[in-house]
């Protein structure tokens, strides 16, 4: 009961987390859009390459069915990146920061029911670490714990 009234009143925003990659996502070779995704069991092929926001394509895909997940996430530097001047990707740009208007405000209360002990920790970072730290750890748990789940038991 206690958690329900921090996490109603953590958040009061209805955001949705911006996607730092492109809108669709690429499925042996032809672009599947997001929206197709997360309301969708789609079939994988070995050797499948998504492209994208990864919450949309784990919330997509059945429990249990992946042997290996690489996760190469932001790491919060609080800097913004950009490409070379002069190079293939210049006038590309990503900000390695995050507050709590670009979390969803549902992560919250989901964090809170399917992992109540991370959800606490989290909460006490805002104490020790600030709000930014808060943020990007609810960001990176929600993906965690769709990772978890798709990941078959012998899966690394």
């Amino acid at each position: 009961m206690i958690v329900k009234e921090v996490v109603t009143g953590a958040c009061n925003n209805t955001q949705k987390y911006p996607s730092k990659n492109t809108q669709a996502d690429i499925h042996k070779g032809t672009r599947m859009h997001k929206s197709t995704l997360p309301n969708r069991k789609v079939k994988l092929k070995n050797r499948t390459i998504f492209e994208g926001d990864n919450l949309y394509v784990l919330r997509g895909l059945d429990a249990d069915t992946i042997d290996l997940i690489y996760l190469d996430p932001p790491f919060n530097s609080n800097r913004t990146f950009a490409a070379s001047t002069g190079s293939e990707a210049a006038g590309a740009a990503f900000k390695d920061s995050w507050s709590p208007n670009d979390l969803e405000c549902a992560w919250h209360g989901e964090l809170a029911e399917k992992a109540p002990d991370l959800y606490h920790a989290i909460s006490t970072t805002e104490f020790t670490h600030g709000k930014s730290m808060k943020a990007y750890l609810i960001m990176m748990g929600i993906r965690m714990l769709e990772m978890y789940r798709i990941l078959k038991p012998t899966g690394t």
